[in-house]
């Protein structure tokens, strides 16, 4: 949160724009989801390494630094090896190609992970515990794998001198994530750009090449679940095209680029000017709420943990959903549940010292946007009656 605070300073600071409402909205969606789902993913994911590893790992490996770190070597190489098949084939692209689409360049992007990633990426990870490798040093591996990735996006660390022989620098990862020519499908390391220079998939930021963000197609900003879906719509529209089945099964596994035809259109998502900080209180209540039920994640109940979940998710998809771009309107619905989730938060979820305070962040913003809601409710129909006199 201070690197994101530190960002939005800098942009302020350096009179540049970095960040699009409507689209780190999105991306901040994609993390907020990707948290929460987490929270129950990870307890069965842990299960399966320590089955795999209790019943098919080659050998046991001690925890020692040089385990963790011959560890971490080996997860980025694995990373590397499932992010490749993520840009060179159709099938693992309609899954990542989610991560891409923003055409802004900025530390939310890093946020833009989708649930169908978080699930196949773990499928690849299961070869760590396999190879002998204890199941919680393989966890804190993980964390640091993906802490250390989300720094990477930004458009304001320079080059970083030797290290960028040796790592994956913001510098290498503007370079993945551009859809210029010169810097298509490059740089799939995640700590560690030693792959990219052994197999050939490595390519320096040039000076005179400016990176261009976002999808080849040019798809704009996207809405959290078109996001999520927009690389099995071309997916569909592959198998829709009059080309025999074997080609059509085949084409899954071709690069992206050699399926001709013509895609579906990406449906356009942006918030209503006059909703702006509605939708941005709506947002903090909501990743409040998230950051609530992380931390908890391990004290509350399943019953409960369920509850703060499908409130978490109602939330997102109300403030990406068409009823926030389509108008200056604000319906009776979403007020009611502005005023209703605060008081069953309050009832439902258990909360010492610590959770009531969050609890009261979540009430104040949520009852906050409520005011901001009635307001434009009030704004609309002295308008309308202006007009009608």
């Amino acid at each position: 949160m201070s690197v994101l605070t530190a960002e939005l300073i800098a942009q302020v600071v350096k009179k540049r724009k970095i960040y699009n409402l409507s689209d780190a909205t999105t991306n901040t969606a994609f993390g907020i989801s990707d948290r929460v789902f987490s929270v129950f993913w990870d307890g069965f994911l842990i299960l399966v390494f320590f089955y795999i590893q209790d019943n098919w790992a080659l050998w046991h490996i001690p925890n020692t630094p040089l385990s963790w770190f011959v560890a971490l070597v080996l997860t980025d190489l694995i990373f590397y090896c499932y992010h490749r098949a993520g840009h060179e084939t159709r099938l693992f692209w309609a899954i990542h190609s989610a991560h891409h689409q923003s055409e802004d360049y900025n530390l939310t992007v890093g946020f833009r992970i989708s649930i169908f990633q978080t699930i196949t990426r773990s499928i690849f990870y299961c070869l760590i515990p396999l190879c002998g490798f204890d199941p919680i040093v393989i966890l804190s591996v993980l964390i640091f794998h993906g802490i250390y990735q989300l720094p990477l996006h930004t458009k304001l660390i320079p080059k970083l001198g030797f290290l960028e022989y040796i790592l994956v620098t913001p510098s290498h990862h503007r370079v993945h994530h551009a859809s210029n020519e010169l810097y298509l499908d490059r740089n799939y390391g995640g700590v560690f750009i030693i792959w990219d220079r052994l197999f050939g998939s490595f390519q320096e930021e040039l000076p005179e090449v400016v990176p261009v963000y976002g999808l080849t197609e040019r798809t704009g900003s996207m809405g959290f679940i078109f996001s999520h879906f927009h690389g099995f719509r071309q997916m569909i529209a592959l198998f829709k095209q009059r080309i025999p089945s074997a080609k059509k099964f085949s084409g899954l596994f071709n690069k992206p680029s050699d399926i001709k035809g013509i895609f579906p259109p990406a449906p356009q998502f942006y918030i209503y000017r006059g909703k702006q900080i509605y939708a941005l209180l709506q947002l903090l209540a909501c990743a409040g709420l998230a950051m609530l039920l992380i931390y908890n994640e391990k004290m509350w109940p399943p019953l409960e943990r369920t509850y703060a979940a499908i409130m978490v998710v109602w939330m997102l998809l109300s403030l990406t959903g068409r009823q926030v771009q389509t108008s200056n309107r604000v319906s009776w619905l979403e007020i009611a549940r502005n005023i209703a989730f605060p008081i069953v938060c309050f009832w439902v979820l258990p909360h010492g010292k610590l959770e009531w305070i969050s609890l009261s962040f979540f009430t104040f913003t949520c009852y906050a946007s409520l005011v901001f809601g009635l307001g434009i409710i009030s704004f609309n129909k002295n308008k309308i009656e202006a007009s009608a006199g």
